[in-house]
């Protein structure tokens, strides 16, 4: 199955429903990144604050890579949480020619603070459903989290 400008959706799937879908993740991830604001951090930032609080020390290129944006990009969002003493630079002790990037203490307490936020958001709104609707969301989180290209938990 393709989605995009050469298209071609199973007998079973309509093209109204996946509009809805589609619809349905954009507004939810919408109103998620809007907490980032709430936290004096832009979407951008937060992504990459967040990234390097889960995964540790990181290339900007190997960041902006993995974030999907630019390496200019990466490098105005990391000069601001360094100037928010959120991030910290250092040698790459495999290459002194590159830099390692990292969140710092206040930064990974910033991310950590963030997540929890839209962890409780999230539980809120699913609290305001219909228990059949939860257990139906829950049954679909193995196809969700294929569909967003994200490994199968361990």
């Amino acid at each position: 199955m393709l989605i995009g400008r050469q298209t071609k959706i199973a007998p079973e799937l309509h093209r109204d429903d996946i509009a809805r879908l589609r619809v349905a993740l954009l507004r939810l991830a919408r109103d998620l990144r809007r907490l980032a604001v709430d936290e004096g951090l832009t979407p951008s930032r937060a992504g990459v604050l967040g990234l390097l609080a889960a995964r540790g020390a990181l290339r900007a290129g190997d960041l902006a890579a993995a974030e999907g944006i630019n390496p200019t990009m990466a490098s105005r969002v990391l000069a601001d949480l360094e100037a928010a003493g959120l991030v910290s630079r250092a040698p790459d002790p495999a290459d002194r020619r590159a830099t390692l990037v990292r969140a710092t203490a206040t930064g990974a307490a910033r991310a950590k603070q963030l997540k929890a936020r839209r962890t409780e958001v999230l539980a809120e709104r699913l609290s305001g459903l219909d228990p059949e609707q939860v257990d139906a969301l829950l049954a679909a989180l193995p196809a969700l989290e294929s569909l967003a290209g994200l490994p199968a938990p361990a």
